[in-house]
């Protein structure tokens, strides 16, 4: 699969934490995992709404997990993630998922 921005690796690293079954996808589904310490790490798109940006962002910062923002629209993480429609925000619930898809962020 080749994806159109540099993003590329990290957004194939999403992917496949959802095919292991390990990311919740959401916001209201992404919030209440990070409030039930599943968590371990919370995606949210460039152009997720200021609502949703907020309220994932408090959380996260009350529950201490660490919050990445994407460059990339929804429309895209949504076909990375194998759905139609828009995605605005993802919660990796497996710390080795976590922990790879960190080592995207920085190559």
């Amino acid at each position: 699969m080749k994806a159109e921005n540099s993003n590329s690796a990290l957004l194939l690293a999403v992917g496949l934490a959802k095919k292991a079954g390990k990311v919740c996808i959401g916001a209201e589904i992404c919030e209440d995992a990070i409030r039930h310490n599943k968590a371990k790490m919370a995606l949210i798109c460039s152009d997720a709404s200021n609502n949703t940006t907020k309220q994932i962002s408090n959380a996260c910062t009350t529950y201490g997990v660490r919050l990445v923002k994407l460059d990339c629209d929804k429309d895209t993480l949504a076909k990375h993630l194998g759905k139609t429609g828009y995605i605005s925000c993802v919660a990796v619930l497996d710390e080795d998922f976590a922990k790879l898809i960190a080592s995207k962020i920085n190559a």
